[in-house]
């Protein structure tokens, strides 16, 4: 018998050695229910004077977003989790209208 459960990986902002240094979201370059591949840039984080890429260590779906543009965050903080499952074929995207923008 086959175990098709998928499998849900969180997402922590990792120690990059910035003691002290205020840490906030930039900005989300994917949104929940996006099909990614492993490497995939998922969010900025900003620190003082620079940039900071943070990408996915696997292929997935993102289900969920933790924390939001502006949001402060510190080392070990939870960014978001995506969803991986042993066969692919598994995997499906979800829709996310949002019907309150108008869009």
């Amino acid at each position: 018998m086959t175990d098709n459960k998928a499998t849900f990986l969180p997402i922590r902002m990792p120690d990059i050695g910035a003691e002290g240094a205020m840490m906030c979201i930039a900005s989300w370059l994917t949104q929940p229910g996006e099909l990614i591949e492993a490497e995939t840039l998922l969010v900025e984080v900003k620190l003082p004077g620079c940039l900071f890429v943070i990408s996915s260590e696997c292929a997935g779906i993102v289900r969920t977003i933790e924390r939001h543009s502006g949001d402060s965050i510190q080392p070990d903080d939870l960014l978001c989790r995506i969803e991986q499952a042993s066969d692919r074929s598994k995997l499906l995207p979800t829709c996310n209208n949002d019907r309150t923008t108008g869009e």
